[in-house]
C-alpha cells in the first residue's frame, strides 16, 4: 500500500476515469474493504506523473520513456478484514472476459496452500507488439487489479515495476526464490 499511498500525495488531484474493467462491481467491492485505493492515470495526468521520474537514473528514465506509449493505468486494490469477503465470481468474470483472440494469458500462478493466484493477460496489437495488460493479483484479504492501456515496450516493462501504483514483481520474484 505504500507504493500507492506515495503516489496519492504526488498527486492528489488524480482525475477518477470511468473503469476500464467491466466484470466487477468496484463499489460493492469498496463498502467491505477496510481499505480501498484506486488509480486512474490518463492523458494530461499521466504525463504529468512521468514528470515526477527523473531522467538522471536510469530505470526511473526507462520509466518515463515507457509511459510515452501509454494511454491509461487504472490499478484497483481492496484490503479486507478477513478472507471470503469478496467474491471469487467477480474475479472469474473479470478473467473470463479476458479470454478472447485480442489477450492472451502469460502468467498463472496459483498458490493453493493460502489461496493465492496471480494472472497476467496482454493484448496484442495488429501487426505484433502489445497494446495492453492486465493484472489480477487475487489474495484471500486482499484484491488488486491493474490495467495498462497504450503501446507498451514489453523491454522496458519491467522499469514500471514499483512505481505509479504498480506491483513491484521483483520483489514477488525475490520472495518466490526464497521460499
Amino acid at each position: 500500500m505504500n507504493r500507492l499511498l506515495t503516489l496519492l500525495l504526488l498527486l492528489p488531484f488524480v482525475a477518477v476515469a470511468q473503469n476500464p474493467q467491466p466484470g466487477i462491481d468496484w463499489d460493492r467491492l469498496a463498502q467491505s474493504a477496510v481499505e480501498h485505493t484506486e488509480v486512474n492515470l490518463e492523458g494530461s495526468m499521466l504525463t504529468m506523473a512521468a514528470k515526477f521520474l527523473s531522467q538522471d537514473d536510469p530505470d526511473q528514465a526507462k520509466a518515463r520513456k515507457l509511459l510515452e506509449g501509454i494511454t491509461g493505468i487504472h490499478i484497483h486494490t481492496y484490503e479486507f478484514d478477513r478472507p471470503g469477503q469478496y467474491s471469487m465470481a467477480q474475479v472469474e468474470a473479470l478473467r473470463s472476459r479476458l479470454r478472447g483472440p485480442e489477450w492472451s494469458e502469460i502468467v498463472q500462478s496459483k498458490n493453493i496452500a493460502d489461496g493465492e493466484s496471480t494472472h497476467i493477460y496482454m493484448k496484442s496489437a495488429a501487426g505484433g507488439g502489445l497494446r495492453g495488460l492486465m493484472i489480477i493479483d487475487a489474495e484471500p484479504k486482499e484484491l488488486t487489479v491493474v490495467n495498462i492501456s497504450g503501446t507498451i515496450d514489453l523491454a522496458n516493462l519491467g522499469a514500471l515495476s514499483g512505481r505509479l501504483g504498480i506491483p513491484n514483481f521483483k520483489h514477488h520474484s525475490r520472495k518466490a526464490e526464497a521460499e
